[in-house]
Formats: C-alpha cells, sequence, structure tokens
C-alpha cells in the first residue's frame, strides 16, 4: 500500500520480495511525501536510484509487430483514437507483474501502427475501483464544456471497478471518464464520476461514438449475454434507450458505423449489422455472426479507432495464456491493426479485414532484428480438390469454402481463392477470403517457424510469396 500523508491512495497486490526479486519494475509514486505499507506493517526501502537494465533474452524475443507493454502485463485495448498524426492506444495494465491484476491504463502513440512510443501510465486506480475497459473520443464541437477553446478535449470513457481493491471497498461498478486539454498527454478525472452510476451487476466497458445529428451513443456490457445502449447530447449527461442481446458473447462491446450500416460487436466478435436511430439499435435482419469466423479464444475484446473519416481500424487482445508467457516481465500482445469492410454476399454483409501494411524488409534483413517474423501471400487457381496449410503446430485445411482449422470445420459463404499467413514471436494470423477469414492463435516460443502447405485433387497455387 502506497499512503501520502497518511492516507491511503494506491494498493497494489504483487507478489514482494525486497531481497531477490525475479524482475524489477518501476512505478511512478503520487508525490514525494509517500510512505509503504507491506502486508499491513511499515516498510521503509532503501531508496536508490536503480538503472532498470531490459533482459536482453526478454527483449530479444520481443515481437516486431504485435504491440506489447514496455514491462507487466496486458489485456483489453481501451480508448483507441487517431487525432489525425497519432494513433492512441490505451490499454488494461498491470504495471508491476506480467500477471492479470492491478489494473491501470496504459498509453503509446503511433504513426504507423506498427513503431509504438510509450507515455506515461494515464489512468490509475482510486476510491471509485481499479480502471477497467472503455474508450476514447475527440470533443471536437465542445459538447462536453470540458475543452478550453484552442485544442478540443479527449475523453476517456473507463469503467472503475468497484471492490476490485482495498481503496474501493464495498463499491459498485460504475462509468466514469477522464479528459485531456492537452491533446492527450494527460488526463484528468472528471469532478462529477461517475457519467453513469450503476446498473446491474459488474456492468462495464462503455464504448462511445458520435451519431452524425449532434449526439452520441453509448454501449455498456450489462451482464450475461446482454449490452444496454445510451445516449447524450453533451457527453456528460447519459439515458439509456435500449437494451440488446448478442448470442454467444459478453463484454466489451464496440459500437461503429461502416458504409451505410451500423456495426455492435461483443468480446468474442458475434456482431449485427444494422441501423441506428435515437439511440436504438434495429438489425437489419440476418442473424448473429463471427468476426473472421474464427472460434477460438486467442484474440479478444476488440476495439476500432475513434476517427473522423469513413475508415475503420480495430485491434484486438492476443492472449498468450494457451502459449505461456516463458519467464518474460511482460505478458500478453495485441493483434495486428487490420481496416475493416463490408462485403454483401446473398444479402447479408459480413465484416472483413485486411492487415495493415507491414514495414519493407531493409537489406534482406528483419525489420526489427531481435524477432522472426514472416509472411506468405498465397493466391489459389480454382478447381475441384483442397489446400492445408500446417503452420507453427496450426494446420488449416481449405476446401472451397469448407474450413478446418485446428480440428473444426465450417462454411464460409463463398469459396477461399486466397490467404495471407503472418508469422510473429508468440502469435500466428491468417487473413484470407478477401477478408472473410482472421484467424488468430498464440504459439509457444519453442515453435518452430516452418510451412507446409499439401495440394489434395484438381487444384494448382497460382502465386506463392514469401517476405522476411
Amino acid at each position: 500500500c502506497i499512503l501520502e500523508n497518511d492516507r491511503l491512495v494506491r494498493d497494489l497486490a504483487v507478489a514482494f520480495d525486497p531481497i531477490a526479486p525475479d524482475a524489477v519494475y518501476s512505478y511512478p509514486l503520487p508525490s514525494e511525501n509517500c510512505t509503504f505499507t507491506v502486508d499491513g506493517v511499515p516498510y521503509v526501502p532503501t531508496l536508490t536510484d536503480i538503472a532498470i537494465v531490459p533482459d536482453t533474452e526478454a527483449e530479444a524475443n520481443r515481437p516486431a509487430f504485435h504491440f506489447t507493454a514496455p514491462l507487466g502485463w496486458l489485456n483489453d485495448p481501451n480508448g483507441c483514437y487517431f487525432d489525425g498524426k497519432h494513433y492512441h492506444l490505451f490499454y488494461q495494465h498491470n504495471p508491476v507483474d506480467p500477471n492479470w491484476g492491478n489494473m491501470h491504463w496504459g498509453h503509446a502513440v503511433s504513426s504507423d501502427l506498427i513503431h509504438w512510443e510509450h507515455r506515461p501510465i494515464a489512468l490509475f486506480p482510486d476510491e471509485m475501483g481499479t480502471m477497467f475497459s472503455g474508450s476514447a473520443i475527440i470533443d471536437h464541437d465542445n459538447a462536453s464544456g470540458l475543452g478550453d477553446g484552442v485544442t478540443p478535449p479527449v475523453l476517456l470513457y473507463y469503467t472503475a471497478a468497484g471492490n476490485t481493491s482495498v481503496l474501493s471497498k464495498d463499491k459498485r461498478f460504475t462509468q466514469c471518464m477522464a479528459y485531456s486539454t492537452d491533446g492527450g498527454n494527460t488526463f484528468r478525472k472528471y469532478e462529477q464520476n461517475p457519467v453513469i452510476a450503476w446498473v446491474e451487476a459488474e456492468n462495464r466497458d462503455p464504448k462511445v461514438w458520435p451519431m452524425g445529428d449532434g449526439s452520441f451513443v453509448l454501449a455498456l456490457y450489462l451482464a450475461n449475454d446482454r449490452y444496454a445502449l445510451f445516449t447524450s447530447r453533451d457527453l456528460l449527461h447519459w439515458t439509456q434507450t435500449q437494451t440488446i442481446a448478442l448470442p454467444g458473447d459478453d463484454e466489451c462491446p464496440d459500437i461503429f458505423p461502416l458504409g451505410d450500416r451500423w456495426v455492435l460487436m461483443g468480446a468474442s466478435g458475434w456482431y449485427l449489422t444494422g441501423s441506428l436511430k435515437d439511440g436504438v439499435f434495429t438489425d437489419d435482419g440476418a442473424p448473429v455472426r463471427r468476426f473472421g469466423f474464427d472460434f477460438g479464444k486467442d484474440a479478444y475484446a476488440a476495439q476500432t479507432f475513434y476517427t473522423t473519416d469513413d475508415t475503420r481500424t480495430r485491434i484486438a487482445w492476443l492472449r498468450w495464456h494457451q502459449a505461456g508467457r516463458h519467464g518474460q516481465p511482460y505478458g500478453s500482445s495485441m493483434t495486428l491493426p487490420h481496416t475493416l469492410s463490408l462485403q454483401e454476399i446473398d444479402g447479408v454483409c459480413y465484416l472483413c479485414s485486411t492487415p495493415i501494411a507491414l514495414p519493407e524488409p531493409k537489406n534482406g534483413e528483419d525489420c526489427i532484428p531481435q524477432s522472426i517474423p514472416a509472411r506468405m501471400d498465397c493466391t489459389v487457381w480454382e478447381g475441384q480438390g483442397s489446400v492445408t496449410i500446417s503452420v507453427c503446430g496450426c494446420t488449416l485445411t481449405i476446401d472451397g469454402a469448407n474450413v478446418t482449422w485446428n480440428g473444426s470445420t465450417f462454411t464460409l459463404p463463398k469459396p477461399i481463392q486466397n490467404f495471407t499467413v503472418i508469422i510473429d514471436r508468440f502469435s500466428l494470423e491468417i487473413f484470407g477470403g478477401d477478408g472473410l477469414l482472421h484467424l488468430v492463435r498464440s504459439i509457444p516460443l519453442s515453435a518452430e517457424v516452418d510451412f507446409q502447405l499439401k495440394l489434395d485433387g484438381d487444384i494448382a497455387i497460382e502465386t506463392l510469396g514469401k517476405e522476411w
């Protein structure tokens, strides 16, 4: 526990060994007037200037193109937005342990979604709770009145997860907001939080988007497979307009316009397309379907970046739980960012994805020398037969529109004739069928970067390209 003038200001659940720690983490203190307790006993540390030296092996194993925290745990992407120059990525973050807990909001910025500059922690736990997931929006017209008249305020909406820390004992989950008037460099929590009081259960993960008529919509997870929609004109006072179900899903809603439709999606990628009017979502009659046809659990809690144009870029948490952490002082990564589009087939709109452009190799060497990324692009001639890909312990068989992925078989709305395989440390992603297919798996660090292709029947490879 960290106390300031004998008042508890932060408490961290962490395996603490001052004599022989497994790893050394840094943590910013609220001020110089702090005292400490460990398990309720006063603790007086020996304060020295310790240079945190990166672990050479851990840095060599860091993914090349998949975002990771500098140190500590990472999960859900939060507060994703593009300010016209930089992409801002916030994320669920435990800054003092490579495992889940002590939820803060980490922060990083990038101009290309590949090379990231780490920023100081944006949101710290407080007496209302630890900092659970949420979203961001730029208040261009200063609807909130929180701007300074020069720089549009950036608003972060987050869940204050009550009763998840000593400081927030016996509090409930509520929805809160923090804002920045310096372009997203620093954030101040709104003095009249919460902006949405407790509704039910562990309601959480607010996602905000402008509706184009001067008002805003906020999607909130309630419980089971149910979500609520709220509307506001000032981004401060919210009115519930609807409760809607996404069968098979829960947590972390995303809601956004794409083309002539709106998309409502849950954490596991189940989504509906339809219209949105006065804060009420009406589906277009198509059943709920799953993004990328990936029925695995490694990609989760995706969010789209808020932009003022019609582009939609999405990124998800890539869980390493199946591959293990392998002793790294950081845990989990993000997926590759990918651009979204809608593809209509037989009257049904399907959400499709294309990976963002990756850096070109330089002088025949890896773009980032400490990793071993690889990319393969393949186009298949039409014919009667199947293609089987074996890569890093995973197997994908494509037989027209029928797909078998690690033993699970499903049918796409049209045959696949192209696919892209991208391998990075701890991860494998496959895009195919003009974006219909997007498969994500965590892979062990020890996995061999092999690639085997098998053709059965009257079928042939038209092109096979490899990079890195």
